[in-house]
């Protein structure tokens, strides 16, 4: 099984010797086979050579630079895409036709099934809790609303769309909370920054996933540019957020799991004077072990047991494949 290698302490050094990358850090070196990665994680204070980073490519294994969140801020791979250009051109036509709403509503759809489930599983007894009881109903009243969204232009339903998942989320994170130790308790989602523990952690594994999937679409020559729901940003992979949204519960259950056993301690944090939790080295230490962990088990999917990374890779795989379906006489954009 290929292996993620994360290099976020600061001062550490990543080059080749004989083939091989070679690391080194303040407590001595070692050496990986790149035969046995997959994808390469570097954050600020880093220091790595061009060799290494050829080496990388051409054993196709990902590199990519996080910020102190583990979001994905830049990446190296070959000038080369494993796909078509059909399927980019398809993305655009796509992206503009009234479909994309049935798709954006699947999406989100599969957010609220895995939020109900994951309120399930904090259950205690047969007969929920009121407060997971109330997230639950409200979840099941958005979803209703789903189901009646009209297949007209995304535009006209985004903002319609947003606030369904917005209110549905808010209940979801307020059951949470509520069933969390006092110390992991927090007062509503805090992005950029995490303003408590369980943000903070949730922050750094979003980032997680969010590389995972940015790097299944890049993969599957699919541009994570190009997005449907969430509005179109410079430089932002809005199509990296509209399809994380499948997988986010994924990250909420293991941060979850971890605020439930007590073990992301405050002085793991590094607490800025404004109030922003970000992880520290042994909290990054836990927190990655653990997505990792969640993210490599295998888990039956359409039969067969297959790992969530690799589940997140066959979903872009297959919707590369219906876009290259996409009727070709259908008139492309002038560009």
């Amino acid at each position: 099984m290929a292996i993620q290698l994360y290099l976020n302490s600061y001062g550490m050094n990543l080059s080749v010797k004989d083939g091989i990358f070679h690391i080194k850090t303040k407590e001595g070196s070692k050496s990986v086979s790149p035969i046995k990665l997959d994808t390469i994680f570097i954050q600020k204070g880093i220091s790595t050579t061009a060799d290494a980073i050829i080496l990388a490519i051409q054993n196709q294994i990902a590199v990519v630079f996080v910020d102190r969140n583990g979001n994905p801020v830049g990446r190296v791979w070959s000038n080369q895409y494993g796909s078509i250009a059909t399927i980019r051109k398809n993305q655009l036509l796509f992206s503009q036709s009234d479909e994309v709403t049935s798709w954006v509503v699947q999406r989100l759809t599969d957010k609220m099934d895995g939020q109900l489930a994951v309120l399930m599983s904090l259950q205690t007894s047969f007969d929920p809790e009121p407060h997971l009881k109330q997230g639950q109903d409200i979840i099941f009243q958005q979803k209703s609303k789903l189901e009646k969204t009209p297949v007209v232009s995304i535009k006209k339903m985004a903002s319609t769309l947003r606030g369904i998942e917005g209110t549905a989320s808010r209940a979801y994170f307020e059951a949470v909370s509520k069933s969390l130790p006092e110390p992991y308790r927090f007062k509503g989602r805090s992005q950029h920054p995490g303003l408590d523990r369980f943000n903070g952690a949730l922050n750094y594994a979003y980032g997680m996933l969010y590389t995972e999937v940015e790097s299944a679409l890049v993969k599957a020559g699919i541009d994570p540019y190009v997005g449907f729901m969430h509005r179109d940003e410079h430089n932002k992979p809005v199509l990296t957020y509209d399809v994380i949204e499948k997988y986010r519960v994924w990250a909420d259950y293991v941060i979850i799991k971890l605020c439930l056993e007590e073990v992301l301690f405050e002085e793991f944090f590094e607490v800025q004077p404004n109030g922003a939790y970000y992880l520290g080295p042994e909290a990054k230490r836990i927190v990655i072990q653990c997505m990792d962990d969640f993210l490599y088990e295998p888990t039956l999917f359409k039969g067969k047991q297959v790992s969530r990374k690799d589940q997140i890779s066959a979903f872009c795989t297959s919707f590369a494949q219906e876009l290259k379906a996409i009727n070709d006489q259908k008139e492309e954009p002038p560009f």
